[in-house]
């Protein structure tokens, strides 16, 4: 009887260690493959990216500029001029130098003269001309006589030339003076034109412009 107890207890004995030799088997099994595993996982993913983002390029963007923006030229701005305005005056102003308010048009007794024109004077004695803007006149002294040249008298009495009004002919003008009144011709008009055959250039000008003068055929 107690050697059945003992075998009895000794198969117990048996199954129990055997028991717990397996379970340490195991055990160990699952440590080793968990070992694994996590050998495995803090090694490399063959596919990611051991530095990052397993789907990012270890190197760089291939899509980005290394540069900058990958739209923009490296060089200078596409849009940029890179001179000078086209449309911009490379000479400078083509008017610089020339003053466009600058008249050389005269005027004297309510009258506007061209440059270069000759007139009388106010006193209808003095020749004026017009240079460059400016008025010129000489300075003689002219006492009337009532018989010159150039001028017409209408009246000799000063006092009723205040109170008439008259009209002259093309290229003449009004005068005023202490000998009377009338119309005087230009004074680029000369006294004496010779227009004998073959008449000057000149000839046919005088007839035209100058009433009072000479016409010498």
């Amino acid at each position: 009887m107690q050697t059945l107890i003992r075998t009895i207890f000794l198969c117990l004995l048996t199954v129990f260690f055997m028991s717990g030799c397996s379970g340490s088997t195991t055990t160990t099994d699952a440590s080793t493959d968990s070992d694994d595993d996590a050998g495995i996982d803090a090694g490399s993913d063959p596919g990611s990216d051991p530095n990052g983002d397993p789907g990012a390029d270890p190197g760089s963007d291939p899509g980005a500029d290394p540069g900058g923006d990958p739209g923009a030229d490296p060089g200078s701005d596409p849009g940029a001029d890179q001179g000078s305005d086209p449309g911009a005056d490379q000479g400078g102003d083509n008017d610089a130098g020339t003053d466009s308010c600058t008249t050389t048009s005269c005027q004297y007794g309510g009258n506007t003269y061209e440059d270069g024109e000759s007139f009388w004077a106010d006193d209808a004695c003095n020749k004026c001309s017009c240079n460059g803007g400016q008025v010129g006149c000489t300075e003689e002294l002219c006492p009337c006589t009532g018989d010159e040249w150039f001028r017409d008298y209408l009246d000799d009495d000063p006092g009723t030339c205040a109170s008439i009004i008259f009209n002259c002919p093309q290229y003449t003008v009004e005068f005023h003076n202490d000998c009377g009144c009338g119309c005087q011709q230009s004074p680029e008009c000369d006294q004496v034109y010779d227009c004998e055959p073959p008449p000057p250039p000149d000839c046919s000008w005088g007839q035209e412009h100058c009433p009072y003068s000479t016409i010498a055929w």
